[in-house]
């Protein structure tokens, strides 16, 4: 897993205009991989949401992403 709060920025963005960055993010429990090259910038002011069914992996991310997985 590569959650960071930094990287390079979206072709034409400023480099200070994310305040958060995952860059190919990958996890897995045991055999099972769970998410698979996730890119994600975030700028600042913006709104996300994570729409999808069930257990296609939204919380596992920003669980990820906050740091709360076991």
């Amino acid at each position: 897993m590569n959650a960071q709060l930094t990287g390079p920025p979206l072709p034409g963005a400023p480099p200070d205009d994310a305040v958060l960055v995952v860059d190919g993010a990958r996890l897995g429990y045991s055999d099972r991989v769970v998410l698979d090259r996730v890119d994600l910038r975030i700028a600042e002011g913006e709104f996300w949401f994570f729409l999808g069914p069930n257990g296609s992996g939204k919380s596992t991310l920003l669980r990820a992403i906050l740091g709360t997985l076991p």
